[in-house]
């Protein structure tokens, strides 16, 4: 059975096709019925490529989890597209941290809010939506998927971004200022889009080219401790 609904993402209206009812309770706080089927949808090939990938069968949180990345092909067409990170906006300006799944992304979240949190405003805590705007400059939006712990503010407005922080796990605290060569493919790998024509692969790379010409790109090796977080204030506050 097919269900059919709107959303607003990234200042676009998209109209989403579910095949499951708790995909409809996901979203249920940001979506209106709609009668558009011509939507975006999940396709039986994805559902097929998922359960081969990573022997999940056809439900309702495989639907959830393969939907950033049919969206992410539908906003390409709008300079925009769905990014894995947490987002958050800190004077004015929009930061992310991004990095595999696991590595302490919300961690770092988390002790940023313990201790800039009067300062601070959660965009997104796990897959913002990145648009590359027509002067080549890049705004950060929320979006509906906030990771389990539900993080993120659907009524903020876009945000230029200020910088990117790709984050690894370590023995001890580093951070560093990445050149654009070693920068380029951890950032191309956090985009979520398929790989199913040229064009989409020109569109990311196009906003991710924005990305390395406009904001600095740090790598912060930590261990997930208040003095980590400190080390990314230090070098964000030393380039406004």
């Amino acid at each position: 059975m097919a269900y059919y609904y709107k959303l607003n993402i990234a200042g676009e209206e998209l109209h989403f096709k579910f095949h499951y009812l708790e995909t409809i309770q996901y979203f249920h706080n940001c979506i209106e019925e709609s009668l558009d089927e011509n939507a975006i949808s999940v396709k039986k090939r994805d559902f097929v490529e998922w359960k081969n990938r990573w022997n999940a069968e056809s439900c309702a949180s495989t639907e959830i989890a393969i939907l950033p990345f049919r969206t992410g092909d539908y906003l390409l067409n709008f300079n925009r597209c769905v990014y894995h990170a947490v987002a958050f906006l800190y004077k004015n300006k929009a930061y992310l941290i991004t990095a595999q799944s696991g590595t302490g992304k919300s961690t770092q979240l988390k002790n940023w809010m313990q201790l800039y949190g009067d300062e601070t405003k959660i965009i997104n805590g796990d897959k913002p939506v990145i648009e590359k705007t027509n002067e080549n400059t890049i705004l950060v939006h929320p979006s509906p998927w906030k990771g389990k712990e539900g993080w993120g503010d659907d009524s903020l407005s876009p945000a230029p971004l200020g910088g990117v922080i790709l984050l690894t796990q370590a023995k001890e605290n580093k951070i560093e200022r990445m050149q654009n060569w070693q920068a380029a493919i951890p950032l191309f790998s956090r985009f979520f889009y398929t790989i199913e024509s040229e064009e989409n692969i020109r569109q990311v790379s196009e906003i991710e080219s924005c990305i390395l010409d406009t904001v600095p790109v740090f790598h912060l090796s930590n261990v997930g401790d208040l003095a980590s977080t400190q080390l990314i204030h230090d070098v964000i506050t030393e380039v406004e």
